[in-house]
């Protein structure tokens, strides 16, 4: 077998063209070369044959004069010009008549075969044909067919080369013309005598082509009319003209109940909704003439699973008798996306919100500090006289506002990274109750402060791989949280033990006011806090985030448990 579509045309036997040509071309190709201009009936071929000598010996550049030219526009209409570029690698589309256009739908002027190869059958035929010519300098004629929907058309080409001034082949002139249905035109034959017969091996090229055409037509037809009888996507039935009874049933439409079509065949189609007096107010509209094409409904598939589907309807004759066509359209993953489509849009909307909630809180927490930094500083610079116990008190106040603007931007510096993916983690060994005790010793002045009692059971000597500057930046988080809504007198237990199954666990229990549930499930999310009813009141609603962050870094979890007027517990878990 040769290694590809050329060089079988080169080789010029015409039953092992027709025979092997499908591999490379789709579809079974005949071929002639020198081919007798007296088997040929159609006019454009016949004179391009003829002219065949005079328009080659002018070139790409004199074919395209001649075929520009009002006194050939009859001959022109059919005739595509085809110049080969890159040494020959690749051809474009230099000139193409008008009844190509119109048959086609598109001017391909400019176009590279290159992309054409993908194009079907005769597209991928192309460039195999022209580059045989380039080589054997003689004509070709070639014709291969292929399907467009349920009809099967054959497309008949003559190319002929056309040469440079220096000798070399720069393109072809290709004649067209095609027929509906598999060939049924004289057999296409080299030049031979008068009185000469068809050659045996052409005879039996013919007889081959026809037959494997027709058989990959006609393959080609039926999985086509089978995709729009329903073994597509879309299920088809017929209804009876009551509107309620099966007379016919696809196999796609069965599958996408889950029923034999033999067992649907007969049946009611009411049986099939969910709801069957979604369907009667349509059959009324049908009954009265008012034809309602299709309407949405739920479907229950055999297993009880739901199905959101489509019913499109339509009149029709079937055996002679009058009925309705349905088609069955699955509609259950449409929905499914549209409704992830509106859960992700509100979605965004509420992380909209929080956002703006977030700034006008960064503007106010942002303000204070500064305006008590710019405050005294100001005092400072302008105040005739400070003595030095004031200066200190003073320079005391802008170092707490300074650590105040410093946290809140840390804060939001490492929420950025922990959104990015960027934060780096320093791991190693270490015993976690240290870096909790780290924790306390910041927390206990501001519990002091509330009359807040601190109940401490830290168990020593675990073993964690942590990052112990992140771990007592969890705790302060938590400690800071518990302590800002516990009420003056109230009490915070913070317990640390081994988990059965390996790892810590980090609890912190306060008396506060406690969280809604539905205010519970955004608290962890950036930017958001409780409702406005004082269970969160306060801050940027950064902290939990960072503290969510950072604990899943390690590979942990954390978890709030409240309910409104039993208090808040925070425990996180780490491996």
């Amino acid at each position: 077998m040769a290694n590809g579509l050329k060089e079988l045309l080169l080789a010029g036997d015409p039953v092992e063209t027709v025979e092997n040509s499908q591999a490379f071309a789709l579809m079974p190709v005949y071929a002639c070369w020198n081919p007798d201009p007296r088997t040929i009936d159609i006019p454009a071929l016949v004179e391009l044959l003829a002219k065949a000598k005079e328009l080659g010996a002018a070139g790409i550049d004199g074919a395209m004069r001649y075929m520009r030219d009002p006194a050939h526009a009859d001959f022109a209409s059919d005739i595509a010009i085809v110049e080969f570029v890159d040494d020959g690698r690749d051809h474009v589309v230099r000139y193409y008549g008008r009844n190509m256009v119109a048959s086609l739908g598109r001017n391909y002027v400019g176009t590279r075969f290159s992309t054409l190869a993908n194009q079907g059958p005769s597209a991928r035929a192309f460039g195999p044909s022209y580059d045989a010519v380039a080589i054997r300098r003689e004509a070709l004629y070639c014709e291969n067919s292929n399907t467009i929907g349920l009809t099967a058309r054959t497309w008949r080409r003559l190319i002929v080369p056309t040469i440079d001034a220096t000798g070399k082949v720069d393109g072809v002139i290709v004649a067209s013309g095609s027929g509906d249905g598999v060939p049924n035109w004289p057999i296409v034959t080299p030049k031979q005598r008068p009185g000469e017969g068809v050659p045996a091996e052409y005879r039996l090229a013919r007889d081959r082509y026809l037959a494997l055409s027709g058989y990959e037509l006609t393959r080609q037809i039926q999985t086509s009319a089978h995709g729009l009888l329903g073994i597509g996507q879309v299920g088809v039935a017929i209804l009876a003209n009551d509107l309620s009874t099966f007379r016919y049933v696809s196999d796609r439409f069965g599958a996408l109940l889950g029923f034999d079509p033999v067992t649907l065949t007969g049946g009611n189609l009411d049986e099939i909704f969910e709801r069957p007096e979604d369907f009667t107010p349509i059959r009324d509209a049908f009954t009265a003439g008012r034809d309602t094409p299709e309407f949405e409904t739920v479907i229950r598939r055999r297993d009880g699973s739901r199905m959101f589907a489509r019913l499109s309807l339509a009149r029709m004759e079937y055996n002679s008798v009058a009925s309705f066509a349905v088609w069955l359209t699955d509609l259950t993953e449409h929905k499914r996306l549209q409704e992830e489509l509106a859960a992700a849009q509100a979605q965004t909307l509420r992380e909209s919100a929080a956002r703006q909630r977030l700034w006008v809180s960064l503007a106010h927490d942002i303000r204070t500090p500064v305006n008590a930094i710019m405050g005294f500083a100001d005092a400072l610079e302008t105040l005739p006289k400070v003595d030095e116990a004031r200066a200190r008190e003073y320079g005391g106040l802008i170092r707490r506002a300074s650590v105040m603007l410093s946290t809140l931007i840390g804060d939001l510096l490492d929420l950025s990274r922990l959104d990015a993916g960027k934060y780096q983690l320093a791991l190693r060994d270490i015993d976690p109750a240290q870096p909790i005790k780290a924790a306390l010793e910041i927390a206990r002045p501001l519990a002091a402060a509330k009359s807040i009692a601190l109940e401490v059971d830290l168990a020593t000597g675990l073993g964690l791989k942590a990052d112990a500057d992140a771990l007592s930046r969890v705790a302060v988080n938590l400690l800071s949280n518990a302590i800002k809504f516990t009420p003056n007198g109230g009490r915070i237990a913070v317990c640390l033990r081994p988990e059965p199954r390996g790892g810590v666990a980090l609890a912190i229990s306060d008396s506060g006011r406690g969280i809604s549930p539905e205010a519970l499930a955004r608290l962890t999310k950036p930017y958001e806090q409780a409702d406005a009813a004082g269970d969160r009141r306060s801050g940027t609603g950064l902290g939990l985030s960072i503290v969510k962050g950072l604990v899943e870094l390690h590979g942990g979890t954390l978890e709030l448990e409240s309910s409104l007027g039993q208090g808040t517990t925070a425990t996180v878990c780490l491996p």
